[in-house]
């Protein structure tokens, strides 16, 4: 049976089971597992509450003007900035089109909380509260700013800063991205023969004689309090973020470390000559003084 909807021109079958491979959301841009509306023809793919979506809304952030549901962005770019959390958007927005007003699917699910407090207010709006395996003593809320007075902070799973909407722990201040609380468990990469498993850190793929690990795709290395992508088989691992990237050749590696050397280098040249010219124009003024004063 097809099911349609208004963002496509084809007709979507409801898919029930797990996806065999990673399919990514055409509505919100978030990753597909089951549950899916889809079009194999195209490529396209909507998680269940994404097709049913209301088509419009009326939202406390812009009381203004209702905002419509639109399937794609109209501006110039191909993309919009969320007016919420601040972050490009390229699929679904709910939108007001007088006023250029635009808010994420998810995050029109949010109402505004203040960023000055570190302890969401439940008496403001109901947010949402999830637990999580990455931190099972307490909850997180999904908060859409910072609960921090610099509007900042560092997601405990890709270790990259944040300053939109975020699951956070105001008791631990452990906070993660929205992308990085909906990693998958699993994810398989084309260049690898079996499954990637998400670790919540490093140290569970370390063996007693390690102290880190390197990143299998960039490079780099990962540091223990991350989460990492690894099949133990293989003691084959990436950073979150590198999953599904390119993995790095060699011959880029290291050239990139020769170019590192060369920053390094040029560091202490440049110091050490701003080293010399600073004691000769201290020798030149005491020595005059000197040949003055004799």
């Amino acid at each position: 049976m097809e099911h349609k909807h208004f963002s496509h021109p084809h007709g979507l079958a409801f898919h029930q089971k797990k996806l065999k491979s990673e399919k990514v959301c055409s509505g919100c841009k978030f990753p597909c597992y089951e549950q899916t509306y889809v079009c194999w023809e195209c490529n396209f793919f909507l998680h269940e509450q994404c097709f049913r979506a209301t088509r419009s809304i009326d939202h406390p952030s812009h009381p203004a003007h209702p905002l419509n549901l639109i399937p794609y962005p109209t501006y110039p770019g191909g993309r919009f900035y969320c007016d919420s959390c601040s972050e490009p958007g390229s699929g679904f927005s709910f939108s007001c089109s007088k006023c250029d007003y635009d808010l994420h699917l998810h995050c029109s699910k949010i109402n505004v909380v203040s960023s000055t407090s570190s302890i969401p207010n439940p008496s403001q709006s109901p947010l949402k509260q999830i637990n999580h395996k990455c931190h099972p003593k307490h909850v997180l809320h999904l908060l859409s700013s910072p609960p921090y007075t610099q509007g900042e902070y560092i997601c405990s799973a890709c270790g990259e800063d944040g300053n939109a909407s975020v699951y956070n722990c105001s008791i631990c201040e452990f906070d993660l991205h929205e992308k990085c609380e909906a990693l998958p468990e699993t994810m398989k990469r084309k260049d690898h023969e079996h499954q990637l498993i998400l670790l919540y850190s490093v140290d569970q793929a370390l063996t007693t004689a390690d102290s880190e690990f390197t990143c299998d795709v960039c490079f780099r290395i990962i540091a223990n309090n991350l989460w990492m992508y690894y099949c133990k088989e293989c003691d084959f691992g990436t950073h979150v973020n590198c999953v599904m990237a390119k993995a790095r050749s060699q011959m880029e590696v290291v050239l990139e470390q020769n170019l590192a050397a060369q920053v390094e280098l040029v560091k202490i040249q440049n110091a050490v000559s701003l080293s010399t010219a600073r004691a000769n124009i201290i020798s030149s003024f005491y020595g005059g003084h000197m040949r003055r004063y004799y």
